[in-house]
């Protein structure tokens, strides 16, 4: 439990660093499941709302939000990788179409 919550406060550390830089970043957990992808990333929603980060120009609430695209793949050779980071990105911008501050799961089917 103690080692999840130092991955939580290192991933929301470089959150913070690349938001300030880009505001989009990625995260690739090799060998999981997208519904465990889908609960990190949820948590690191949740964590970053616990901190309360006043976000004046924000519609929706007066805290930071996060947006969140989580993609799966199982790869193979004639599947490029930029496919998963394009349905990634696809979900991401489906996350903040919706009203942002979400996490939205798109997966790429693949036949081998």
């Amino acid at each position: 439990m103690l080692l999840n919550k130092l991955l939580l406060i290192a991933l929301l550390a470089l959150f913070f660093f690349s938001y300030s830089i880009c505001s989009c970043f990625s995260f690739i957990l090799s060998n999981t499941k997208v519904d465990c992808g889908v609960k990190v990333a949820e948590e690191l929603r949740k964590q970053l709302h616990r901190l309360k980060i006043i976000h004046s120009q924000f519609e929706v609430s007066n805290y930071v939000p996060l947006s969140l695209g989580v993609s799966s793949i199982i790869p193979h050779q004639e599947l490029s990788p930029s496919v998963l980071m394009n349905t990634a990105d696809e979900a991401l911008y489906n996350a903040k179409n919706q009203g942002r501050d979400r996490v939205v799961q798109l997966s790429v089917i693949s036949y081998q």
